[in-house]
């Protein structure tokens, strides 16, 4: 009776084994959509302007006014210029980011909107 038991307990734990390894190969459940392809060289040029929005207006929304939500202190366009290419506090940098025209027309904006 023992070797009977021990017969049936071998056959059932290789069954359950067989059963569990098989569902793991079922791609029915598995997601099939296509990842979607990001292109980055679309994602690094300088937004074009739409409907009356100019270049830099766009460069300043997209670069400062998600953490800026309103214009700095100065009005210097100097120092403006000076803290976008170094960076202040926990501002970065954006000198190689952003060229020199792009932030130069970010702070005549920001100037000229006060």
């Amino acid at each position: 009776m023992k070797q009977q038991y021990k017969s049936w307990f071998f056959i059932t734990v290789i069954g359950f084994s067989v059963f569990l390894v098989a569902g793991c190969g079922n791609t029915s459940l598995k997601d099939t959509s296509p990842i979607p392809q990001v292109n980055t060289q679309q994602s690094m040029t300088t937004p074009q302007p739409s409907s009356g929005v100019s270049t830099s207006e766009a460069d300043y929304t997209k670069n400062c006014a998600t953490c800026h939500e309103a214009p700095p202190p100065t009005n210097n366009l100097q120092q403006i210029i000076k803290v976008v290419n170094s960076g202040k506090g926990r501002m970065p940098s954006f000198k190689g980011k952003l060229s020199s025209n792009q932030i130069q027309a970010i702070a005549e904006y920001i100037v000229s909107d006060r």
